[in-house]
């Protein structure tokens, strides 16, 4: 410590003003000079030797003085913890005028309701020109973190905003357990919402919103997902419509269509054969036909058919499915099988209305066999049905004769009576210029036995198909699905409902893709949908052709990798000369 030494003290800004000019140190080597500003900025205190040949330069900081309040936010106020994700807190300084202020420190600092490992850019930071001081936080844990900004030096209060770090929503599905249902105001559907994260797990209490269209009524309009990454709601109507739900999260939305039909006042049950028996080989097939009307005495479209067997003890029958939907004429139709001789009674229920159909299963010494190619087209065209007759040993059996009728008025069978050749074979042709599934009924010579034959015919005016999916990028998780889409128009541009439509796949190498299915029928406004998932990364062609009508494949592609979790963006320098 060197006692008696004298300096000059300057400034190297005009406006900050050191005293006294000249000090010398006391017997502990110390001395003391006071400096004062009134502009917010960095100078260089210097101070010189005795001799003037030796210099010590003091850069000194003054920050603004004025700095009164902080307007504070976060964007986005969602981060994924992943360590790299980033939101940015900026600081809006202000003075008492409502002013911004440049040069003012802020002084950054987080808290959580735990340990937080939430990690700020910075924690002491100066306004820019337009009064701004920002940092970002990033964490590598789900939590919720408050940053906190003060005015330390100023002796103003703090102020915070809140972070919360959770994984982003990657996918969102909407599905419903019932999309035909009665107008009733009672009968509601239920909506069933899934979010999921990148990597396909569910997402927990995040808030899903719900809109409708039309008339519709929706039980409740937010819902917050469970430990499933599930939430759902329930819908009803008064009005008989078709309305559009959508759920929506983030910027991801899904939809989902539902009817309501007119409420149903009339339920009428049909069975074909009319005379009910059906040989019980376990084949042959009979036909619960059902037809439902409203008030008015019209016809109920798109109405919902659930079918359950009513037989008392049950029975072995077996229904070619629970349900069905009616078609323009109000009708819905299914198939029963049975390879035990028994009466069975089928109940068809519509909305609050049921009704049964029987149908006699009997013993035979014959088996009845169909074959045909199909579906076939209803462009009125014939087309073969070959029956082939057999014995209850196998032989084939010749000259048996049977009578031949249709289930449907347009589906026309000729001749109407046919008998098997010496190889217990016989041909029947079929047109039909409706798309529609019929039966074709074969009625032994006695009256009493009857075989019952499903034919399938679509729209013949299908001409092209306009493919879509969404997404078009999906993770190769085997969970993760894009929904494709094929709307079959005829030559005129109008949409083709009971087309049939071909989905395959190709891709660059041995694809792992997999379709939900592969021929499928368009739907009233004309489209087929099947969705498709992998677990490879690639890039996958999916086709989709109108075969039956002739008409050439078209083709989407779908790109499987991974979803895109996050994105940082940083600068080597953030002030530069504009020197070109």
């Amino acid at each position: 410590l060197v006692p008696n030494q004298t300096f000059s003290v300057s400034s190297s800004s005009s406006t900050m003003i050191p005293s006294p000019i000249s000090i010398t140190t006391n017997a502990s080597g110390v001395t003391d000079v006071y400096v004062q500003d009134g502009l917010p900025e960095t100078a260089t205190l210097t101070f010189t030797d005795a001799t003037g040949t030796l210099s010590f330069g003091v850069p000194v900081q003054f920050v603004a003085s004025t700095a009164d309040s902080i307007a504070l936010t976060a964007t986005p106020t969602s981060v994924a913890p992943d360590g790299v994700s980033t939101a940015t807190v900026n600081a809006l300084v202000r003075d008492v005028n409502g002013v911004a202020v440049s040069n003012a420190v802020v002084d950054f600092y987080t808290l959580s309701s735990g340990t937080t490992t939430a990690l700020l850019s910075g924690s002491r930071v100066l306004t820019d020109a337009s009064g701004v001081a920002s940092v970002t936080v990033k964490d590598t844990y789900a939590e919720i973190v408050n940053v906190y900004a003060s005015l330390t030096l100023n002796s103003k209060p703090s102020t915070s905003t809140a972070i919360t770090f959770e994984q982003s929503v990657a996918s969102l599905a909407l599905s419903s357990d019932i999309t035909n249902l009665s107008a009733n105001g009672s009968s509601k559907a239920r909506l069933t919402a899934t979010v999921l994260d990148v990597n396909g797990s569910p997402l927990t209490s995040r808030t899903v919103t719900f809109t409708t269209t039309g008339s519709a009524l929706l039980t409740a309009i937010t819902g917050t997902t469970n430990a499933s990454g599930i939430v759902s709601v329930d819908l009803y109507s008064n009005t008989a419509e078709t309305v559009s739900v959508v759920a929506k999260i983030n910027a991801l939305t899904k939809s989902q269509a539902i009817t309501f039909t007119p409420v149903v006042n009339r339920l009428n049950v049909s069975v074909q054969p009319t005379n009910g028996a059906v040989a019980a080989d376990g084949v042959s097939t009979g036909t619960i036909i059902v037809n439902v009307k409203d008030v008015n005495n019209a016809p109920i479209t798109g109405q919902l058919i659930t079918f359950a067997d009513g037989t008392t003890g049950g029975s072995s029958a077996q229904l070619s499915t629970a349900s069905a939907i009616t078609d323009a004429s109000g009708t819905a139709s299914i198939t029963v099988k049975d390879p035990v001789a028994e009466a069975v009674s089928i109940i068809a229920t519509a909305d609050t209305y049921t009704a049964t159909g029987t149908i006699n299963f009997a013993l035979t010494t014959l088996s009845l066999v169909a074959s045909a190619q199909t579906p076939f087209l209803a462009d009125g065209n014939q087309n073969p049905v070959r029956i082939t007759v057999k014995n209850q040993t196998g032989i084939l059996m010749s000259n048996q004769t049977f009578s031949v009728s249709s289930s449907s008025s347009t589906m026309i069978p000729s001749p109407i009576s046919i008998t098997t050749n010496a190889s217990g074979v016989a041909d029947v042709y079929v047109q039909d210029g409706l798309p529609e599934t019929a039966t074709l009924t074969f009625t032994d010579a006695t009256g009493t036995l009857s075989f019952g034959v499903p034919v399938q015919f679509v729209a013949s005016t299908a001409d092209s198909i306009a493919l879509t999916a969404t997404p078009t990028s999906v993770a190769p998780d085997g969970v993760s699905f894009a929904t494709v889409s094929a709307l079959v128009r005829d030559a005129n541009g109008v949409a083709v409902s009971n087309a049939v439509v071909d989905f395959y796949t190709l891709s660059a190498g041995t694809t792992t893709a997999l379709l939900s299915g592969s021929r499928l029928l368009t739907d009233a406004t004309g489209v087929a949908t099947v969705t498709v998932k992998d677990t490879y990364a690639e890039i996958v062609d999916v086709y989709a052709s109108l075969t039956l009508n002739g008409k050439p494949s078209t083709s989407t592609a779908i790109t499987f990798e991974q979803s895109v979790g996050s994105l940082a963006l940083s600068s080597d320098i953030t002030n530069l000369s504009a020197n070109g």
